[in-house]
């Protein structure tokens, strides 16, 4: 409808179309449901680490939804920060690639995400990176005295710094011990699997339709599913 109707016009005309059966959809790009997302970010969430704490935080999002595909596509950028006996042992940014299916939950007027996998999530190497390595944990973690008397075994000063009776700590920080931003990554990844699910379930994400908006509206009154077809996000009418 042009935009220079009245508002009170559009409104009449499209529930007498959806009533004779002449609107049975409206169609939603990738580019216009990412435009709604966004003000969404950034988020945060924290996860269990020894003697510390981790943070996941999704920063932004790309969506793509595919012909004869029924699910959305989401490139999901975010950072992961790790603290350790209040010191800062790894940061770096990722990628997570998900697959979902779009829900409609009709009684709080909002559309949501489920059915989620999380089909990878690599490391994207730029200058936010970092992860000590058997030095940093070294000056970071031992005393310099200790230092000298270990001969610098890190698992030795480790060991002695937490009197011996953290042995879960004392194998997470060994992962650190060869430098490698993905063995730690691939540590934790079943428990940022288990993060952005939970994210999804609980609706953190979702989008509630504005009653204000006058098409937003109209679904609420009217609307019946939300699915993927011919690539865009379509918002099926319930036939009256």
């Amino acid at each position: 409808m042009p935009d220079s109707w009245p508002l009170w016009l559009k409104r009449i005309l499209a529930k007498w179309f959806i009533r004779r059966g002449k609107l049975a959809h409206v169609d939603y790009t990738a580019d216009e449901i990412t435009a709604l997302i966004k003000p969404h970010f950034p988020a945060h969430f924290n996860f269990a680490v020894p003697s510390g704490t981790g943070q996941l935080t999704l920063m932004d999002c790309d969506i793509a939804m595919h012909t004869g595909d029924q699910h959305i596509d989401v490139q999901m950028f975010a950072a992961v920060d790790i603290r350790v006996m209040n010191t800062d042992v790894y940061r770096a940014h990722i990628i997570a690639h998900l697959r979902a299916k779009p829900h409609y939950i009709s009684d709080q007027h909002s559309v949501a995400l489920h059915s989620l996998d999380v089909a990878d999530i690599r490391l994207v190497n730029d200058s936010y990176s970092l992860v000590r390595d058997t030095t940093d944990l070294l000056s970071q973690f031992v005393p310099k005295p200790l230092q000298n008397l270990v001969g610098g075994t890190v698992k030795t000063a480790l060991g002695l710094l937490t009197g011996g009776g953290s042995d879960t700590l004392l194998r997470y920080l060994e992962l650190y011990l060869s430098g490698s931003k993905q063995r730690i990554l691939d540590y934790h990844r079943p428990q940022l699997e288990r993060l952005i699910d939970d994210v999804m379930q609980d609706n953190t994400l979702s989008y509630a339709l504005d009653p204000e908006d006058w098409e937003e509206r109209l679904f609420i009154e009217h609307g019946e599913s939300v699915v993927v077809e011919d690539g865009v996000l379509r918002f099926r009418f319930a036939p009256v």
